[in-house]
């Protein structure tokens, strides 16, 4: 649903993977965060080859999130 949501918002990549920040971890991603985020999102898409865009661009984004919430700082907050 998240990464759904950053899909549809209109937003660049760097915006969404702050949106993702703020939605998971209440606070935008660092300069470096957001530089690993969009790489990550990119090898995805990458990885995944010449399927379907949309799909290929939900997982992407899916995998960003999930690890959003894999995180220790995601199961820790204050």
């Amino acid at each position: 649903r998240m990464a759904r949501d950053l899909i549809e918002s209109g937003k660049t990549g760097a915006e969404r993977v702050d949106l993702a920040y703020l939605r998971s971890l209440g606070r935008p991603a660092t300069t470096r965060e957001r530089e690993r985020s969009l790489e990550l999102v990119q090898e995805v898409a990458k990885h995944l080859g010449n399927g379907k865009a949309a799909e290929t661009e939900q997982i992407s984004w899916a995998t960003l999130t999930q690890s959003l919430f894999a995180s220790a700082e995601f199961r820790y907050l204050d």
